[in-house]
């Protein structure tokens, strides 16, 4: 059986593009479908991102759902790590937010860049979003631990930002954890004056297992720096060994390093203990516009509960005894095949 405590995966429904989409057509019949799969798996997280958008246009739909997926979460022994603000993905348009055009929906920013991250005078707005939230959940026991900000390390930076809605959440704190998306182990050390809880860190392609445990972004210096820290980490995005590249840039891809691939990294994540959120519960196309334009899916469980990859599933669940359906076809909600090299404005991520 895993050593990991936290064994956890991204959770976005099948058919939403992004956070907005998540709350607007929330479901409990889906939220308990995609519950009993993750149990399937020996889960006990679920990382999910909020939407300030969606909770400014409709607070009371919003509380009403988040609320019906704690209670459904709790009830089935799944913890539950919200992440409040992502900079990661496009801009906040109307269009964005609500397109289902899998070519061009994609992961929302959230606040908006432009408009409220590069005007200081605005930032008491989403500041409200945050004291409402730890008003309500500081002591929530549902809540493994409160993400303020998704990798404010991105372009178009946003570590002011982010250093400064932390500290917001940091001056409501109750007695959940407090953390960061961190997209590397060193963006930890912006925010542990203003007593960051745990550590983060995301290594989503890495090239090889050498890659993934010793490299500055790898698993060992990360334990290091728990034990030196006196804090837990937890690496909270991971996706597959990419021996070509990450995928970020300009350089083909194999189609066999686009598809999903579990079992070359969890293995050795088991066998660390490290904390783990891997990308994601349910069979999707790319979060982001150069990973969707190269044509990169990722995921385990298609909608009717039937695997990508048998020797995935059983990878995650550290359990080799365990039998799945096993149904490689392509996601509905995924461009077809052959698209490839889509342009959108956006940033870079997971």
């Amino acid at each position: 059986m895993s050593r990991c405590e936290i064994r956890g995966a991204i959770y976005i429904p099948s058919r939403a593009y992004n956070a907005p989409q998540m709350w607007k057509n929330y479901s409990a019949s889906e939220t308990a479908r995609d519950i009993g799969y993750a149990k399937s798996v020996n889960l006990n997280a679920f990382r999910v991102w909020l939407s300030w958008e969606y909770w400014l246009r409709h607070p009371d739909h919003f509380t009403d759902s988040f609320e019906d997926f704690l209670d459904q979460c709790s009830s089935a022994g799944i913890g539950v790590m919200p992440s409040l603000f992502e900079n990661c993905g496009v801009p906040p348009t109307e269009e964005n937010i609500w397109s289902t055009d899998p070519t061009r929906a994609f992961a929302i920013n959230s606040p908006h860049k432009k408009e409220i991250i590069a005007d200081q005078t605005r930032w008491k707005e989403p500041a409200e979003f945050i004291k409402w939230f730890m008003r309500h959940y500081r002591n929530d026991r549902r809540l493994l631990a409160i993400e303020t900000h998704n990798e404010p390390c991105r372009p178009n930076n946003t570590m002011e930002f982010a250093r400064a809605m932390f500290r917001v959440a940091a001056d409501n704190r109750g007695k959940r954890p407090l953390t960061i998306g961190s997209c590397d182990l060193i963006d930890n050390m912006y925010f542990i004056e203003y007593g960051l809880d745990v550590l983060q860190f995301h290594h989503n392609f890495p090239k090889d297992h050498a890659d993934l445990m010793k490299s500055p972004k790898g698993i060992e210096i990360a334990l290091q720096s728990s034990r030196i820290l006196e804090k837990p980490v937890w690496i909270t995005e991971l996706q597959r060994l990419r021996p070509t590249d990450p995928g970020w840039g300009n350089i083909e891809l194999p189609q066999t390093e686009l598809e999903p691939d579990l079992a070359s990294v969890m293995p050795i994540v088991h066998e660390t203990g490290i904390g783990f959120f891997f990308w994601s519960l349910m069979l999707k196309p790319a979060y982001l516009p150069n990973q969707r334009g190269k044509g990169t899916i990722n995921g385990l469980f298609q909608e009717n509960g039937s695997v990508w990859s048998i020797a995935d599933a059983r990878s995650v669940a550290d359990d080799q005894t365990l039998l799945f359906y096993e149904n490689r076809t392509w996601p509905v909600t995924a461009p077809a095949k052959l698209w490839r090299n889509i342009t959108s404005e956006g940033s870079i991520g997971g």
